[in-house]
């Protein structure tokens, strides 16, 4: 049996009376002037909040970062550095404030990899603080350092990134990938997490794949 299909003035009248139908009935209608600002504006933020977090998640939040309030130093006149110009440069260079995100983010890729190499050792942590000679508040005082030198790092890196117009593009970031993938022997992306014990954009992420490459445009040895 063939299903009908309605005219198109019967079918424009049911559109329009579900329509009404729906908005005498609902909760948003019903709610007042004041209450439906305060729900649009709840929705906005949460748009902004998984916006943000994709940012962060893609550039590490270093590219909406208002950069000169963290560090301050003298942009260079060219486009690329030696290795001997990049260290004087951020030798001179001054940090007023750490972001904390970006800080937080060192201190915990840097914790790892000490815990990665102590277990390497075969040594429990207590263990290495003790041959150490190192007590943890010690340790901890010497991973803010390193995080803190990184973090310095990259705040005048992605600002000459950005006063140059030196960007990494998502075909660059691709490829490098790809040569981790080969690096580890890996051909493709589930082999690469068997091989490595997490995911391909995890450890880029980790490593903070887009600096490294940004580093490599900038700084020529």
């Amino acid at each position: 049996m063939s299903q009908q299909v309605p005219e198109r003035t019967s079918l424009r009248d049911h559109l329009s009376s579900a329509h009404e139908k729906w908005r005498e009935h609902s909760r948003f209608r019903r709610l007042s002037k004041k209450k439906k600002i305060i729900v649009g504006m709840l929705v906005f933020l949460v748009f902004l909040l998984f916006l943000l977090s994709a940012t962060l998640n893609r550039y590490n939040g270093y590219n909406i970062l208002l950069l000169d309030r963290y560090v301050s130093f003298d942009m260079p006149e060219e486009d690329t550095l030696t290795a001997k110009e990049w260290k004087k440069l951020v030798k001179s260079a001054e940090v007023s404030k750490y972001p904390e995100a970006q800080l937080k983010r060192e201190e915990k890729y840097i914790t790892s990899q000490y815990h990665k190499r102590i277990k390497e050792y075969g040594l429990t942590y207590k263990e290495y603080l003790k041959e150490s000679d190192l007590t943890e508040s010690e340790f901890q005082a010497q991973v803010e350092k390193l995080a803190k030198e990184n973090v310095k790092e990259k705040l005048i890196l992605h600002s000459i990134s950005r006063e140059k117009k030196i960007y990494v593009s998502s075909e660059e970031m691709k490829a490098a990938k790809q040569q981790m993938m080969k690096d580890r022997g890996a051909t493709s992306e589930a082999d690469y997490k068997k091989i490595a014990g997490e995911t391909l954009d995890e450890h880029a992420e980790e490593i903070d794949l887009e600096s490294k490459l940004l580093y490599g445009k900038i700084v020529k040895n």
